[in-house]
């Protein structure tokens, strides 16, 4: 394995909701989920410049992306091989991406709509992913995408 360092981890003390009453709870949870998508954005968006550069192939010597994300991250390899699709697929669903960035949708949602293979609906599927979010799960999606 490779020493990496990483850099800038922090996470706040365990503990302390019982100041929160139940709508503070679920603003943060929601706010805590828009945080993740939009950081799951940047991931993939770092994992297409990897793979524009083949990077992965270099020192690492990895067999392919979602090799390299599995080893650098941890990741299950169903989740770097999730990810790695993602990350092939950004140029062609910008308005996916965009709203993975912004954390208006979920990693799970841009990873149906990367996976439905029809860049021709990104806006559409992109738009019912946002309204999706709220309402129910990603799976719900999965009809529209296919």
């Amino acid at each position: 394995m490779f020493d990496i360092e990483v850099r800038g981890i922090r996470s706040s003390s365990p503990g302390g909701f019982e100041t929160l009453d139940d709508d503070d709870l679920a603003a943060e949870v929601a706010t805590l989920g828009a945080q993740l998508a939009a950081g799951q954005a940047r991931l993939v968006e770092l994992a297409a410049e990897a793979d524009r550069r083949g990077l992965w192939g270099g020192k690492w010597d990895a067999r392919n992306l979602a090799e390299w994300l599995s080893w650098l991250t941890g990741m299950a390899p169903k989740s770097s091989r999730d990810h790695a699709l993602v990350a092939t697929k950004l140029n062609e669903l910008p308005e996916t991406h965009s709203a993975l960035a912004e954390g208006r949708i979920s990693f799970d949602q841009a990873r149906l709509i990367a996976s439905a293979g029809a860049p021709e609906h990104d806006a559409k599927l992109a738009h019912l992913a946002t309204k999706q979010l709220r309402v129910s799960s990603s799976e719900s999606l999965a009809p529209t995408a296919r």
